[in-house]
């Protein structure tokens, strides 16, 4: 029954690979770049026409699609010095994937759009410090295309930046860039920034659990229905954590590389086995830990790719792995805690007209388990076949 928490988050990805990325650049003399890695499926309306496009060698010059992508340069805005830096379109890269990459929905080919702008100096640089030095993004309702968007903003000259999720309408906070507009001493960064980054870094952690990580969800799901008792599931849970934050750490911090495709096969290959099991009902749990663990280490290399692809390693990487992992683990403590409360609840539904208040949650009813594992078994090779005739 705790898969049923899972009703209305199934996305058909769990590790929010399908985001936008935004790198703002300050360049000497005012210059701006604007790098944007963009998934465009929507845009064009289906994966094969995705393909049909990337396969021309100057996309700029096709009128087309510059009346598509016209609107961008306006739904960016780059405001430095209390001014906005006008943008424009100056180059457009697809990503070079063969079509069956293009047509895959596990993969979201990103396309790698740059624009270009200069902030109009109209008084000396040196008087630009302080809080006019200030460089913010903000996205209007324009930009149509994924969200999060991890916003990156650099001072390539001073070697600082800030990297934050947006969404749109959302601006960005203030970065500092007196080094650039005014030759001034970059501040130090104020405690209260300090304690904002890091809980940004934590709640990304859990929203990558809940609502975003419905293949972990339901392999943890899978554990909870098969647990005979309290404790059995904790030590599950607790060896699961273990696995997955061990392979997390080597992964993101680049001492353990592996293909996203295979990692993310396995995972679902790995929900299929929970599920198989606990129909079967076979008690081994020696060998049931030693292959929780050995699957918490394919979720903590999917859990890395994750952390990877939000550009979140570029000042403290340490710290901001410890946070994210610990928002993930908050994250699956309350998954958790709520499949508990409505595995509580079918036991007395499953109890009949004599329920048992003080009938411990588990083991489960034979029938919540079964029907749970059902539900989590057909759910994933649904998965699976979409993949393989989309493939």
């Amino acid at each position: 029954m705790a898969v049923l928490l899972l009703g209305g988050v199934l996305p058909a990805q769990a590790h929010l690979l399908n985001l936008s990325k935004a790198r703002v650049t300050l360049e000497p003399a005012g210059g701006v770049a604007v790098e944007l890695k963009l998934d465009l499926l929507r845009t064009f309306g289906s994966r094969a026409r995705y393909f049909e496009l990337s396969q021309n060698p100057e996309p700029l010059a096709d009128p087309a699609l510059r009346a598509l992508l016209e609107p961008l340069s306006a739904a960016i805005e780059v405001t430095v010095a209390r001014q906005r830096v006008p943008l424009a379109l100056t180059d457009l890269v697809y990503a070079d994937l063969p079509e069956a990459r293009y047509l895959d929905p596990f993969t979201w080919p990103r396309t790698t759009l740059k624009l270009r702008g200069r902030l109009a100096l109209d008084s000396p640089p040196a008087a630009r410090v302080g809080a006019e030095a200030g460089v913010s993004v903000r996205f209007t309702a324009g930009f149509v295309f994924e969200e999060p968007i991890v916003v990156t903003i650099e001072d390539a000259a001073a070697d600082r930046r800030q990297t934050r999720w947006l969404v749109t309408g959302q601006r960005s906070p203030i970065f500092a860039a007196a080094s650039w507009v005014g030759g001034a001493e970059q501040p130090s960064r104020p405690p209260q920034a300090v304690l904002r980054d890091g809980l940004e870094v934590l709640i990304a952690g859990v929203r990558h659990i809940l609502p975003d990580g419905f293949d972990h969800l339901l392999f943890v799901a899978g554990l909870m229905l098969a647990a005979a008792t309290l404790r059995a599931l904790l030590i599950s849970l607790l060896c699961f954590t273990v696995a997955h934050s061990l392979t997390l750490a080597l992964a993101s911090l680049g001492w353990v590389v592996v293909p996203s495709l295979w990692v993310e096969s396995l995972i679902l290959l790995s929900i299929v086995w929970v599920a198989v099991e606990n129909l079967r009902g076979a008690e081994r749990p020696t060998v049931r830990l030693l292959i929780v663990f050995a699957f918490g280490l394919l979720h903590g290399l999917g859990f890395a790719g994750a952390l990877r692809e939000l550009d979140a390693f570029l000042d403290a990487p340490i710290f901001v792995l410890l946070l994210f992992n610990l928002g993930v683990e908050v994250g699956q403590v309350l998954f958790v805690l709520g499949g508990l409360v409505l595995l509580i609840a079918a036991q007395r539904v499953g109890s009949g007209a004599k329920p048992a208040p003080t009938r411990p949650p588990l083991p489960l009813l034979g029938a919540v388990r079964r029907g749970g594992a059902w539900f989590v078994l057909v759910l994933v090779l649904g998965v699976l076949l979409q993949r393989a005739l989309s493939s």
